[in-house]
């Protein structure tokens, strides 16, 4: 992470930082999965012992990747997606959200 300027949370550093650098502020890890929960998942957030993780499908396309993982994390942390570059849709019933 460059610690010289700060993650702040707003919805230009999600949508511009490095991944690492999101992933590193919010605290997770990104975890690839040969199989999603639910058939129509692109990504979602599982909270567990190990701490809180990403799981996304390993075939995902990496730039849609991106965009998801960003997605989810930005409105896991309270930032309006609503006209986010990639439709997130979050259900905090599912496995503590999906994009």
């Amino acid at each position: 992470m460059n610690h010289s300027v700060p993650f702040d949370f707003s919805r230009w550093a999600f949508l511009s930082a490095p991944l690492a650098d999101v992933l590193a502020a919010c605290r997770v890890r990104l975890v690839e999965q040969l199989l999603m929960p639910h058939p129509h998942m692109t990504a979602c957030i599982a909270l567990g012992g190990a701490g809180a993780e990403v799981h996304v499908p390993a075939d995902q396309d990496p730039m849609e990747r991106q965009l998801h993982v960003r997605g989810l994390l930005a409105r896991w942390n309270g930032i309006d997606v609503a006209d986010w570059p990639m439709p997130v849709l979050f259900s905090p019933e599912t496995t503590g959200g999906a994009a």
